[in-house]
C-alpha cells in the first residue's frame, strides 16, 4: 500500500477543515458586526457595554479569519510562539 499518497491525502483534508472553521470564525465575526452595528442604529434598549462589546468581537472575529486565511500565517505564528 502506498503510504505517501494516504498521507497526502490526509493532509489536504485536514487543509480543508482548518479553512472551513476560518470561514466559520469570519462568518460568525460578521453576524456579530451586523448584530452590534444594528442594535446601535436601532436604538435597543440593550446597554451601550454590551452592544459596544458584540461590534468589538465581531471586528477581532474578522481580523483574525482575515489574517488566518493569508498564506504564511502558519509560519508567522509559528515562529512566534517559538514552535519548529
Amino acid at each position: 500500500m502506498n503510504f505517501s499518497r494516504l498521507k497526502e491525502k490526509i493532509k489536504r483534508i485536514g487543509e480543508v477543515c482548518v479553512g472551513f472553521y476560518y470561514l466559520l470564525l469570519l462568518l460568525i465575526g460578521i453576524v456579530l458586526l451586523v448584530v452590534g452595528g444594528g442594535a446601535l442604529w436601532k436604538g435597543v434598549s440593550w446597554s451601550a457595554k454590551t452592544i459596544l462589546l458584540l461590534f468589538i468581537v465581531g471586528i477581532l472575529c474578522i481580523g483574525l479569519a482575515i489574517f488566518l486565511l493569508t498564506p504564511g500565517s502558519s509560519d508567522l505564528i509559528a515562529e512566534l510562539l517559538k514552535w519548529n
